[in-house]
């Protein structure tokens, strides 16, 4: 029975189960059992005991189960790379030879491995020994190489070497880089290996500057570096097994190379719409782009400050627009120039009102860091912190709330009027 190495790697993300598949029975029950063992001891451990666990053994326990679902996963690894690297459908192979009128003849090597008996690789394959196409179309690279299969220089062990250089470089590119390493493109796969480990260390670094984190939500962007370092590494495969030549250059140089008359690239404009206002300073839109971040960001530091809590609805209505917005720009760009307009267009002209808020926030964040601190300080049984914070925001949030019902009514009733003259 032929057996799929990455359907056994996949399998291998629930410990045993890859091992299983491969029909490694024991090391499938031990890998299985050290990893779901202790949690399963532990959950019958916190019934008995009424949840009065150790945390010291609990975390233990898990620490043991983590260790062994990793030995499992590097075994598995080490298990398909030594297997790959053998005869192209496992065992002992297949001995080719060759007849005196040029037709290849194959006998019959071990059915071991991945790929079966040389039988099953030929109908796999789509091809038979004297050139005709036999059984069912594969999937693959094989589907695309239909004509190249045919032809009577194809062979099903060349298949099989496919198949194992596919395997590896899928594997491979789960670490961002070695699979582009393993196809020679050594610029491509670095640039990869900097983007993830760099992106890694980066927010890293800041969150243990910071102490904040929050930041570490933009550890996010680590698994849309793997599955499109995957991806590139299949495409670029498939170009080398249909005879094309890879050409060893850099992601920024490929966005750079598929510019057009110099306008902005779609993809990076994009890319940078995930955060509210970067997407648009790129496509030069400073001032929008310069108000959606600046809006962002300063609401989430104000709600924070003033624990406004009740509006946390606006920051991801602010991030919805600035993403679908820079979208529509986008897909703006190639058939009409920009215009950059805005977003408030009159606290240019009003920048007295920009004042005042300034001076607003900035008398708020003396009271409440240093006269309430004296205050307190000073008469400690009054509590007057306590006071301050526990009523404040509720009085500034229905501040607001009146003032905009008033402003409402009053600018219907003066468009009313201004209808009926």
């Amino acid at each position: 029975m032929n057996k799929n190495p990455i359907a056994a790697f996949l399998l291998s993300f629930i410990p045993g189960l890859g091992h299983l598949y491969l029909g490694r029975y024991v090391r499938g029950v031990l890998y299985g059992g050290a990893s779901f063992g202790p949690i399963f001891l532990l959950i019958l451990m916190d019934f008995g005991s009424g949840g009065s666990i150790p945390a010291d053994f609990a975390m233990l326990m898990i620490g043991f189960a983590l260790v062994a679902a990793a030995i499992n996963m590097l075994d598995m690894i080490i298990t398909l790379l030594a297997r790959g690297n053998g005869t192209p459908h496992g065992g002992a192979g297949m001995n080719r030879s060759w007849t005196g009128d040029g037709t290849k003849t194959y006998s019959a090597g071990s059915a071991g491995g991945f790929y079966g008996s040389p039988a099953s690789a030929g109908e796999a394959g789509g091809g038979t020994p004297d050139g005709t196409m036999g059984g069912n179309l594969p999937y693959g690279q094989y589907g695309q190489d239909q004509a190249r299969m045919s032809s009577p220089h194809w062979s099903p062990a060349e298949a099989a070497q496919q198949q194992d250089e596919r395997f590896k470089t899928i594997l491979l590119s789960f670490i961002p880089g070695l699979g582009h390493f393993q196809l020679g493109l050594m610029q491509r796969g670095l640039t990869f290996l900097i983007s993830f480990f760099g992106l890694f260390a980066m927010i890293a670094f800041v969150s243990y500057m910071t102490r904040e984190d929050g930041f570490f939500v933009f550890l996010l962007g680590l698994p849309v570096i793997v599955f499109y370092c995957i991806f590139d590494a299949i495409q670029q495969l498939n170009r080398k097994h249909r005879g094309e030549t890879l050409v060893d250059r850099s992601i920024i140089e490929e966005l750079d190379l598929n510019r057009q008359d110099g306008r902005k690239s779609k993809l990076v404009a994009m890319f940078l719409s995930i955060f509210p206002g970067a997407g648009h300073m790129y496509l030069g839109l400073q001032r929008r782009g310069l108000q959606l971040m600046a809006g962002f960001l300063f609401s989430i530091y104000i709600m924070d400050v003033l624990r406004l809590s009740i509006f946390m609805f606006l920051i991801p209505i602010i991030w919805f627009f600035s993403l679908f917005d820079a979208l529509q720009l986008v897909s703006k760009h190639d058939r009409e120039e920009l215009q950059d307009i805005p977003l408030v267009g009159w606290l240019l002209n009003h920048q007295k009102w920009l004042g005042i808020a300034f001076i607003a926030f900035g008398g708020y964040y003396l009271l409440d860091r240093v006269v309430l601190q004296l205050l307190e300080r000073k008469f400690p049984e009054l509590h007057i912190s306590g006071y301050f914070h526990q009523y404040f925001q509720l009085f500034v949030i229905s501040t607001l709330l009146i003032g905009g019902g008033l402003r409402l009514l009053l600018g219907s009733s003066v468009k009313k009027e201004g209808d009926g003259q």
